[in-house]
């Protein structure tokens, strides 16, 4: 039931709709790191586009969600234990590299695709140390 709540909470703050599929969420991350990849190491370039600005909002949201727990549980809400060292950029290329291996689930709902990408990688277990 947790994990329900916490999906439908990432698509509400996501502000996705069921237009927004994979295939959108693949370009805007990929136009979001090409306008990014001329920053300095460290630093992050803010999106000059609606589309890289989508995909901005979609990480951030991402990020800050990976850390909430459930009052009283020590699991997090998104199942995920994504160190929180993990930088922004470093979400949208796990995402993109996701899609692209999967480019048969590009019309699938975006943010769950997002979720799904990050969970592959940084799956939660008894023993995560973020």
């Amino acid at each position: 039931m947790r994990y329900i709540a916490a999906t439908t909470l990432l698509f509400a703050l996501t502000q996705v709709s069921h237009a927004t599929d994979g295939s959108f969420l693949l370009n805007s991350c990929n136009e979001m790191l090409r306008e990014s990849s001329g920053a300095e190491v460290g630093q992050f370039q803010a999106p000059n586009t609606l589309p890289s600005g989508f995909c901005y909002g979609a990480m951030a949201t991402l990020q800050q969600l990976s850390s909430i727990q459930w009052s009283g549980d020590s699991q997090p809400m998104l199942s995920l234990c994504v160190p929180s060292a993990v930088r922004m950029t470093q979400y949208a290329r796990i995402v993109v590299n996701y899609l692209q291996a999967h480019p048969e689930k590009l019309h699938e709902e975006g943010s769950y695709l997002a979720w799904a990408a990050l969970r592959e990688v940084y799956p939660y277990s008894s023993s995560c140390k973020r």
